[in-house]
C-alpha cells in the first residue's frame, strides 16, 4: 500500500535489532506475484519480506534470491501451482519470471537505498538467508565501487528514478560509512541536497548496522569489477570509465510505474549529462519533471563516442545525444549482456505536453502543503508557513527551492515529542523525494 514504506524501514530497523516492531504494517500479508513479475514496488515487498524473515515468519528466501542472483544454469523460476519452484522445463500455465539483481528497479534513484538496506538487515537472520543477503550486499559494493565518478560521487540512475535529480546523497553516505570513505564530503552532500542526514532513517540504520555494512565491504573492495558481468538484469546496462570520466547507459524501461533515468555522465572537469533532462515553466528539470504511473517506452545505446537517448514520454520518441567522456577506456563493463527481458520499440508519437493541473509534475506537494499548513505555530513563524504553503501549492519549484523550504520547516524546531512532529516529519520526506 502506498505510504507504508515510511512504517515499513522503522519495522525492519526495529527487527534487524531484535526488538518488537513499533507498528504493525510488516504483518500484511502479499502476494509473491507482486515482487517477482518486476511490474509492482518491490521495495515496499522487499522491506515487509525482510522483517516478517527477521520475525521467523515463512517467507520465499529462496525464491527472492534465485530471483536476485540467478537461477543454476540451464534452469528456470516458475509459478506453478500457486507455489514457486526452480525447473530444468516450463509447463503449460506456468509463470516465468526472469532474474535480475535489484529487479525491476536496479539502481533506482529513488528506491535503491531501501533495497541495499533491506538486505543489509536481513544479514542479521543469519543461517542460509543471512550468507545471500550478504553476497547481495558485496556485490552492491562492487558495483558502487564501478559507478564511482571522478569526484568521488556515485552515479546512481536506473528504473524508476525520473523525476529526480540523481545528485549524491544518503547513498553516497552509506557507501562512505562501509568503505571508510570520506564523511564529512558525504555529508557535504546530503546537506545541499536537503536530505537532512543526521535526523533521517538512513544515517540511524546505517550506524546500527555499521559493522555489517563494514564487514562486507572488505569482501568487496579487491573484487574484481568484472565480477558484475556474472550477474542477471531485467535489461542490459553499460558502465563505462574513461580517462576523462564516467557513463551509465541502461538500455530499456522495464518497470511501467515510474520512467527510468536511462543514461548519463559525470567529467573529471565537473560536466553533468543526465537523460531525460526537461523543461517545464521555464525551469530545468535534470532527471525529467515527475511522471508516475506511465509506461515509457524509453531506450539508449552507445553509438561510437555517444550516447543516444529516446523516450515516448520525454522526447516523443526523437533521439536525442550526449557524448561520452573520452580519453582511454579504464574499464567497460557489459552488465545483463543474457538478458532476455526485451521492450518494443516506441512508435513516433508528439512530445508529451508537460503535465496539467490533472496531473501536476509532483502531486505529493500538495500534501505536504496541507501537513504544513495545519501546524500550530508561534505567531512570528506563521508568515514563513504561509509563503511555504503557497509557493508549494504553486508547484513552482526547483530543487533548491525546495531544499530552502526543507530547511526552514526544520527551523520551527517541531519537538519530536509533539503530536505534530509526525506531520513534519511526513512533510519532510515528502519534500526530500521530490
Amino acid at each position: 500500500m502506498a505510504g507504508d514504506e515510511r512504517h515499513l524501514r522503522h519495522e525492519m530497523l526495529d527487527a534487524a535489532l531484535g526488538r518488537a516492531p513499533r507498528s504493525d504494517f510488516w504483518k500484511a500479508g502479499q502476494a509473491f506475484q507482486s515482487y517477482f513479475s518486476g511490474q509492482g514496488s518491490q521495495n515496499i515487498w522487499l522491506m515487509r519480506f525482510a522483517t516478517q524473515a527477521l520475525r521467523d515468519r515463512d517467507v520465499p528466501w529462496k525464491a527472492v534470491y534465485q530471483y536476485q542472483l540467478g537461477t543454476p544454469t540451464g534452469t528456470q523460476l516458475v509459478a506453478r501451482n500457486g507455489a514457486l519452484d526452480v525447473v530444468p522445463e516450463t509447463a503449460p500455465g506456468d509463470t516465468v519470471y526472469i532474474p535480475g539483481f535489484g529487479g525491476s528497479e536496479f539502481m533506482s534513484t529513488i528506491y535503491w537505498v531501501w533495497h541495499l538496506m533491506s538486505h543489509v538487515a536481513l544479514m542479521k537472520k543469519g543461517g542460509e538467508i543471512g550468507a545471500q543477503a550478504r553476497r547481495w550486499v558485496v556485490l552492491n559494493w562492487v558495483l558502487f565501487r564501478a559507478i564511482q565518478g571522478p569526484d568521488g560521487s556515485l552515479l546512481l540512475f536506473g528504473q524508476r528514478s525520473a523525476g529526480h535529480n540523481p545528485i549524491p546523497r544518503e547513498p553516497d553516505w552509506l557507501f562512505a560509512l562501509a568503505s571508510g570513505g570520506d564523511l564529512g564530503r558525504a555529508e557535504g552532500w546530503c546537506k545541499k541536497a536537503g536530505a537532512g542526514l543526521r535526523r533521517g532513517w538512513e544515517f540511524e540504520i546505517g550506524n546500527a548496522l555499521k559493522q555489517e555494512l563494514q564487514s562486507t565491504w572488505e569482501e568487496a573492495r579487491t573484487m574484481p569489477l568484472e565480477t558484475l558481468q556474472s550477474l542477471p538484469l531485467r535489461v542490459p546496462t553499460d558502465i563505462i570509465c574513461t580517462e576523462e570520466g564516467l557513463a551509465v547507459v541502461h538500455s530499456a524501461r522495464c518497470n511501467s510505474n515510474t520512467p527510468p533515468i536511462l543514461a548519463g555522465t559525470l567529467w573529471k572537469n565537473g560536466r553533468r549529462d543526465i537523460l531525460p533532462t526537461s523543461q517545464f515553466n521555464g525551469m530545468t528539470f535534470i532527471g525529467g519533471h515527475r511522471i508516475r504511473q506511465r509506461a515509457d517506452d524509453a531506450s539508449a545505446r552507445i553509438e561510437g563516442n555517444e550516447i543516444v537517448y529516446k523516450s515516448s514520454l520525454y522526447t516523443g520518441g526523437a533521439e536525442k545525444r550526449i557524448p561520452l567522456p573520452g580519453g582511454n577506456v579504464i574499464y567497460h563493463l557489459k552488465l545483463g549482456s543474457g538478458s532476455t527481458v526485451t521492450v518494443p520499440e516506441p512508435e513516433p508519437v508528439a512530445p508529451v505536453e508537460p503535465p496539467t493541473e490533472e496531473e501536476p509534475p509532483f502531486p505529493d506537494l500538495l500534501h505536504a502543503a496541507d501537513l504544513i499548513a495545519s501546524l500550530q505555530l508561534p505567531h512570528n513563524m506563521k508568515p514563513t508557513r504561509n509563503q511555504i504553503v503557497s509557493q508549494l501549492q504553486s508547484r513552482n519549484v526547483n530543487d533548491d527551492d525546495l531544499a530552502r523550504i526543507i530547511q526552514k520547516v526544520r527551523d520551527f524546531k517541531i519537538h519530536p515529542e509533539q503530536v505534530q512532529a509526525a506531520k513534519v516529519e511526513e512533510a519532510i520526506e515528502i519534500l526530500e523525494r521530490a
